[in-house]
């Protein structure tokens, strides 16, 4: 299997890695939420499975410190997925790098960026440009797409989700799903079916950093 990526700007994306295990990511974008988070943290825990929680700032600072230390605690990273639920290309460069560094400073406080093995970085609504995108690795970060995306936004049906992933995913597949809100609870039964089914079909669920190292 060829790696996937887009380059701009002589910046990689990462899209799809190839690797030389049997492994695949599970990104949760718009994490934390009290009511959520924590049973999707129990999904993975149950399966031995552990997540990228690309965290918005405005949901962190509002979040329980327990759940952040928890997500942390349990093996999972977090990622930068700015201040705000908005796509990001809306903002000017110098808002855009604002938002970047209050968020880092909000999860420095939970997970040191600089301790992680890679600082990563997705873009709201997966929207980029250049210039975000050269400011992102300035930086120090990697930008994280995905290969493996259910439009769970717009679906909003665990089971229709659930049978997509489980179609579309392959070796070295970045997989999508969403926290953040009360009525994304669907992603909890999404976990619960597609975890034991990667499980069952061989596949390791690691965090971002984990499948890079296995590139």
């Amino acid at each position: 299997m060829e790696e996937v990526a887009a380059w701009i700007g002589g910046v990689v994306l990462v899209v799809l890695l190839a690797v030389r295990r049997r492994r695949v990511a599970i990104t949760i974008d718009d994490a934390p939420h009290g009511e959520v988070t924590p049973y999707l943290l129990d999904e993975l825990r149950r399966h031995e499975c552990r997540a990228t929680f690309f965290c918005i700032g405005a949901q962190v600072a509002a979040a329980p410190k327990a759940l952040l230390r928890r997500m942390v605690d349990e093996g999972h990273e977090l990622g930068n997925h700015m201040m705000h639920d908005m796509a990001t290309i809306k903002l000017s460069p110098k808002d855009f790098e604002t938002e970047l560094l209050a968020v880092e400073e909000l999860l420095d406080s939970f997970q040191p960026m600089h301790q992680r093995p890679v600082k990563w970085f997705r873009p709201g609504c997966g929207w980029y440009n250049r210039e975000m995108i050269k400011a992102a690795n300035a930086h120090g970060y990697t930008v994280a797409l995905g290969d493996c995306y259910p439009f769970d936004v717009n679906i909003k049906n665990a089971t229709v989700i659930s049978r997509y992933i489980k179609w579309k995913v392959r070796d070295g597949s970045v997989i999508i799903v969403h926290d953040g809100r009360k009525e994304r609870r669907f992603t909890i039964d999404v976990l619960k079916s597609v975890l034991p089914h990667l499980k069952e079909n061989g596949f390791e669920v690691v965090t971002l950093s984990e499948l890079m190292a296995s590139s």
